[in-house]
Formats: structure tokens, sequence, C-alpha cells
């Protein structure tokens, strides 16, 4: 499994979340809470090896967000 893969396999109520904590953070200086964020991050390092920026997974969930929206 890529990167690409994980962000795929996220619902749209996970993304829905995820949106909601990105919100959180950027409101409170980088503070986040547990959530779809933190849980990406870890099952990708456990389950498959991969490493997340907390930046980048950002990036890459906003984007798949927009995708959904607009591309289909």
């Amino acid at each position: 499994m890529n990167k690409k893969m994980i962000i795929d396999n996220l619902t749209n109520q996970e993304l829905e979340f995820a949106f909601w904590e990105i919100v959180y953070y950027r409101e409170n200086s980088g503070k986040t809470v547990d959530g779809v964020i933190s849980s990406t991050i870890y099952f990708s390092k456990e389950e498959h090896g991969i490493v997340w920026d907390k930046e980048a997974l950002i990036c890459e969930i906003l984007f798949e967000i927009a995708r959904r929206k607009y591309a289909t």
C-alpha cells in the first residue's frame, strides 16, 4: 500500500472529520486532537511502514476532498 492508496481508502465521513480537525489545527496554532489525521499517521507507520509529515498529510487530505467534490 502506498500513500495515495491510504488517502483513497478514507471514507467521505472520515474526510469530513479530518477537515474539521484541520480547521481546529489551524485555529489553535498547530494543536491537534486525536482523530483521523493522527490515526492515519499511526496506521500508515504501524501497518505499512509509511511515515507521514503532518503538514504533507493535511495537504493530501485537502486535495482529496477537493478531488472528490470537483473531479467526479
